[in-house]
């Protein structure tokens, strides 16, 4: 009688894995052909119906749930917005050019509920990714004063950091604001809203962290060396009212000016350390696949020193992958295969390329980011470290090169080599830094999927076991200096 059981629940098990994999293919099948809500009820039914499940694979159905809802976000304009917005920016652009360039695969779109739809940044990717229509773009964007700031400030950071054995330079002090509000009666009235914000981590060049001011009272700050760094705060929702939270803080952030020789770089058996925790595969966006294995081999060909074999990874990744406004990372199965196989990403996803290139290769590469806002430039950002030895951790912002190699049009070649060469191993002090890693956890522990998967740069918030995503609330901030 026992055995009969044993069988009949490994045969119910068994079941059920095989159905799972066969409900989230029915699931893709309905998506392709954009019946998002159909997909979503299949696989609603189908938890309903197997208690069998893990909690794992209980997990992984509920998200698949969460990315259908998420996707249409993402995917906004119509055809009919789509066209005109090409048609205002595009000079004598036809119908049967957008054709042709739909047909190319040149605009991202999904298929909603039997409807095309197209991704909010269609206009500015079209532009990123094919930059031969610059030339035909109507009231283009005039970058050339920002782009010689940067330069003279990249040039100063060298010059105080060139010849004078100093890493951390030309320090500056910022305070920074952050404001998170959830829209009204999104929480019901009476219930707990809990939140967690970017909160800088400290670094050498990271210095003198301190908290202003914040409504409500912070209950938590994470320990200093979090691999993502938060404050963490709790409130009521009222009815009608939306629910907000405020925090203000200071810091020291100094440029980094790396002068590394590499002659003097080490095997790696020398040293120990936190590096050794930065070699591996960390799925589902560092994967070491056949693909990425055959690249990073003919990027770095025989080349056997680590910095060198960095340098080589940052080159192709600057010259080959055009920058381009992404879907939210948590849509997206795999980042660093996404860049390789379309050949543009955002920062973040030329940043996990890299690292995950470097890291095939044996060389120990991190995340890194959070803001980025030298005068006339405010966003967020992402980048990477990677480790060599003696010289320890090295930061390398590939978007950044890319943005020279592809974008930069006001400096002649000379100028443009200096900032691609800057941006490898060396670092403005325009940045705040919370994360030291991707998909690091938050403390305490969120109850629900964050809104951002991978990275933690504009807030999470939640009530109960539901998280608020990004179109239910708003996030913004500001950094001035402090004269």
């Amino acid at each position: 009688m026992r055995k009969l059981v044993f069988l009949s629940l490994v045969v119910s098990m068994i079941f059920c894995v095989c159905g799972q994999q066969d409900i989230l293919q029915q699931a893709q099948q309905l998506e392709k052909a954009g019946q998002l809500k159909a997909a979503q009820q299949l696989i609603h039914q189908y938890l309903q119906e197997n208690a069998c499940l893990d909690a794992q694979e209980k997990i992984r159905l509920r998200f698949a749930v969460e990315r259908l809802q998420r996707l249409p976000h993402d995917y906004t304009l119509t055809r009919e917005q789509m066209v005109k917005i090409m048609q205002d920016n595009i000079a004598d652009v036809t119908p049967a050019e957008l054709e042709r360039w739909e047909n190319e695969g040149r605009f991202d779109w999904i298929l909603i509920e039997g409807e095309k739809r197209y991704h909010y940044a269609s206009r500015s990717n079209l532009f990123f990714q094919y930059p031969e229509l610059n030339s035909r773009r109507i009231n283009p964007p005039d970058d050339s004063d920002f782009e010689r700031a940067i330069l003279q400030y990249c040039r100063q950071v060298k010059r105080a950091g060139v010849g004078t054995g100093v890493h951390y330079v030309l320090p500056q002090r910022f305070r920074a604001a952050m404001h998170l509000s959830v829209d009204a009666d999104v929480v019901p009235a009476g219930e707990t809203v809990r939140c967690w914000l970017p909160y800088p981590r400290a670094y050498p060049f990271q210095t003198d962290i301190r908290l202003i001011s914040s409504d409500p009272l912070v209950r938590w700050i994470a320990e200093p060396f979090s691999y993502s760094r938060s404050i963490y705060m709790e409130k009521e929702a009222e009815a009608g009212e939306p629910v907000d939270f405020h925090a203000q803080f200071e810091y020291t952030s100094y440029a980094t000016c790396s002068n590394v020789d590499a002659d003097i770089v080490r095997s790696y058996e020398e040293a120990d350390g936190e590096w050794r925790l930065f070699l591996d595969e960390k799925p589902p966006h560092i994967v070491f696949t056949p693909e990425l294995h055959a690249l990073a081999e003919e990027i770095v060909g025989d080349e056997k020193n680590p910095y060198l074999q960095a340098r080589r990874i940052y080159d192709w990744v600057a010259k080959n992958i055009a920058y381009s406004y992404m879907i939210e990372y948590s849509l997206i199965d795999n980042l660093s295969m996404y860049a390789y196989r379309n050949r543009y990403g955002d920062c973040g996803v030329q940043g996990l390329l890299f690292i995950t290139l470097c890291r095939i290769v044996g060389v120990p590469a991190r995340w890194q980011g959070c803001w980025m806002f030298f005068p006339g430039e405010k966003t967020i950002h992402d980048w990477a470290e990677f480790y060599v030895h003696p010289y320890g951790w090295l930061p390398c912002d590939p978007y950044e090169g890319s943005w020279v190699e592809h974008d930069v049009r006001s400096l002649n070649e000379d100028d443009k080599r200096f900032l691609l060469d800057f941006y490898f191993c060396n670092m403005t002090a325009y940045r705040m830094i919370a994360n030291a890693d991707f998909s690091a956890p938050l403390y305490p522990p969120k109850n629900d999927f964050r809104s951002d998967m991978i990275d933690f740069q504009r807030g999470e918030v939640e009530w109960g076991n539901t998280n608020i995503y990004f179109h239910q609330r708003s996030f913004s901030w500001t950094v001035e200096k402090v004269e």
